[in-house]
């Protein structure tokens, strides 16, 4: 292949021309799942103020993120490609075989019946020809059922199926969406959680009648959140974290050329060796950070190498607010994120309150980018 010219290049360049208009017609997509009642599915929902906010407030919802609802999408597409095959195959029937309990007002359709065993009735009536669920996942989630089961909303959500379908037996498929990798489980149905789940349906049908929706759940910075239409709704009132400050001169003597480009040379060679001696980075580095504070600039060019200056953010927390015990008091000053969301999940933490017990305090840092060694600037000490 002959090697394309530089100014041939130069022909080509990204756009916007056809992006906002595919953007569109897949938010448009997405709005035809809007909800016109209590859903099997709920069951797996991770957040139940969100769904209050669907029944009560539908018109607070925010646009989502195209490329979340291009994802959302997807998932549909494949999750109705499997089907089709299986379908075609003679693998399955009653394909979206509407579901529906009459007592709890839920609806629902699982997928289909799988036709390859025969028609027997088993214990209560149910019949043993299993019925199918298919489910998309991202990596993360996949990789999470293989080393530790189906996710439990899944089983949840395919218990109340086979309850109302009156079978006995069920397979999920689930299709990993980022690599194409595929999971099957077979479920047998367990009168012990259908009861659990009824029980938490009548509870929760009760709390939709509130005024108020119930207390949030996730932490504004979960995932959770991320996904959720209703975020910004969800949140008002609540101060969001402040954002970092700009720098400035404080006024100081700077340090001249010499000993600045001395220092800046020094302080690049100690921050690639592990052994360096600390003593020694310290003396640099004080030199540099009377520069960046003199002077208010962000970065030192040494060649093809740079030292930018940053912020570091770290979170404390009010503990009269948060009022926790020991054990979690611990996990919390780790700031280890997924200690805090389960503490959130379990009820040991408002996620209100944890939101408004944050105070943020800013501290510098200096963060050392070689250019001939190709780093992306995240060598830090």
């Amino acid at each position: 292949m002959v090697p394309i010219e530089k100014d041939q290049q130069k022909k080509c360049s990204t756009s916007l021309r056809l992006i906002p208009h595919l953007e569109d017609l897949y938010r448009k997509d997405y709005q035809k799942f809007q909800r016109k009642g209590l859903r099997m599915s709920d069951v797996n929902s991770v957040c139940e103020r969100r769904i209050w906010f669907e029944f009560h407030n539908p018109e607070k919802s925010q646009e989502i993120e195209p490329r979340k609802v291009i994802r959302f999408s997807h998932g549909n597409q494949i999750h109705d490609l499997d089907r089709q095959k299986l379908q075609i195959a003679g693998l399955v029937m009653n394909v979206e075989k509407e579901l529906y309990d009459s007592r709890l007002k839920l609806s629902g359709h699982c997928d289909g019946r799988i036709p390859i065993w025969k028609f027997e009735t088993v214990e209560d009536g149910r019949e043993k020809t299993p019925i199918l669920e298919i489910k998309t996942a991202n990596l993360y989630k996949f990789q999470e059922m293989e080393r530790s089961g189906l996710d439990q909303g899944y089983y949840d959500q395919v218990q109340l199926y086979m309850d109302t379908a009156k079978c006995g037996e069920a397979l999920v498929l689930v299709h990993n969406m980022d690599t194409g990798h595929l999971l099957e489980f077979t479920v047998l149905v367990d009168s012990v959680r259908i009861k659990q789940i009824k029980k938490w349906f009548r509870a929760f049908g009760k709390t939709l009648k509130n005024s108020e929706p119930s207390a949030r759940p996730h932490p504004r910075d979960s995932w959770q959140c991320g996904y959720c239409d209703y975020k910004k709704h969800c949140w008002i009132g609540v101060p969001e974290e402040p954002t970092s400050p700009e720098f400035k001169a404080d006024g100081s003597a700077v340090p001249d050329t010499e000993m600045l480009e001395s220092a800046a040379k020094t302080f690049l060679s100690l921050k690639r060796a592990e052994k360096a001696s600390k003593k020694e980075l310290e003396v640099c580095r004080a030199v540099i950070e009377q520069y960046f504070a003199a002077s208010g600039e962000k970065e030192i060019a040494i060649g093809d190498d740079k030292i930018i200056r940053a912020t570091k953010k770290s979170t404390v927390y009010d503990l009269d607010i948060l009022n926790l015990d020991l054990e979690m008091l611990r996990a919390v000053s780790k700031a280890q994120s997924a200690l805090i969301q389960k503490a959130v999940k379990d009820g040991l933490i408002d996620a209100t309150k944890f939101e408004l017990s944050k105070k943020i305090e800013f501290g510098e840092e200096i963060k050392a980018e070689f250019g001939k060694e190709k780093t992306n600037g995240n060598v830090t000490d």
